[in-house]
């Protein structure tokens, strides 16, 4: 029975966890604004995006946020080095802008997203930023589990050690071993 238990919490949230993605958006113009709303001109040279984006801007999306790329609705996906990242899902599929202001400048890059689950996300080369971004919603989502198995009335500490423990092998072996240490 204590097996059983075990592996029906590790087997929920393994599910839970392994709904981390990530998004990768590629940007084909952008848009320089004065803060005053002056359009001071468009970049649609591929050169100049790629050197800033290469193939592509990549992040992790928190589990919280993956229900929102159905809604239709703008929504702040992430803060990176370049600036803020905004996603829209739709029939069209998912538009990405990331925005930064410099000075008095706004800067506006628009592009397309792709979204990777699991597995699919060991195919992308994911920046040091969005790795380290990647392991902390990993760590967050652990810590919450911690939580709601600290909850359950009458689980032992060892039986929630090792849904716990579970959980991490699970995760080691879709994302790599340094992923929930």
């Amino acid at each position: 029975m204590k097996k059983m238990l075990v592996l029906l919490f590790s087997t929920l949230m393994w599910n839970n966890l392994a709904l981390s993605a990530v998004v990768t958006c590629t940007f084909d113009h952008a848009t320089k604004l004065t803060k005053d709303g002056v359009w001071l001109n468009k970049i649609t040279d591929y050169e100049t995006l790629y050197e800033l984006f290469g193939d592509g801007l990549i992040m992790p999306l928190k589990n919280d946020l993956l229900a929102k790329l159905d809604s239709k609705e703008i929504f702040h996906a992430a803060t990176m080095p370049l600036g803020s990242v905004y996603l829209m899902g739709g029939e069209d599929g998912l538009v990405g802008k990331l925005t930064s202001v410099k000075g008095d400048i706004i800067d506006i890059y628009d592009g397309y997203c792709s979204v990777a689950f699991g597995k699919e996300v060991d195919a992308i080369k994911i920046d040091k930023s969005a790795e380290e971004a990647l392991k902390e919603s990993i760590k967050e989502a652990l810590h919450e589990h911690r939580q709601e198995l600290d909850s359950i009335p009458g689980m032992t500490q060892e039986m929630k050690d090792e849904i716990i423990e579970q959980t991490k092998r699970e995760a080691r072996e879709m994302y790599g071993e340094d992923c929930c240490l």
